[in-house]
């Protein structure tokens, strides 16, 4: 797998029906398990694909987008 700095990374551990919680938001998915520092979680162009179209709001750090014909968001509140 190719990771945003271009590197690539081996994977051979994956996971399917994977259920996770991002705020209120139940997410259930399949996940490739790899070794990456700090981060529990980098959402990949497949999951974003799912929910397409998704709106970024990178001034007021949110994600905005829409399951089953209602909207949600994600937000990160800083302070």
């Amino acid at each position: 797998m190719i990771v945003a700095n271009g590197s690539v990374m081996l994977c051979d551990s994956y996971t399917f029906g994977f259920k996770w919680f991002m705020q209120n938001y139940e997410c259930i998915t399949y996940l490739r398990i790899l070794k990456l520092g700090r981060y529990d979680v980098v959402l990949g162009v497949d999951w974003l694909r799912k929910y397409s179209s998704i709106l970024f709001d990178f001034i007021k750090i949110k994600i905005s987008f829409k399951k089953e014909k209602k909207s949600d968001k994600i937000e990160k509140n800083y302070g």
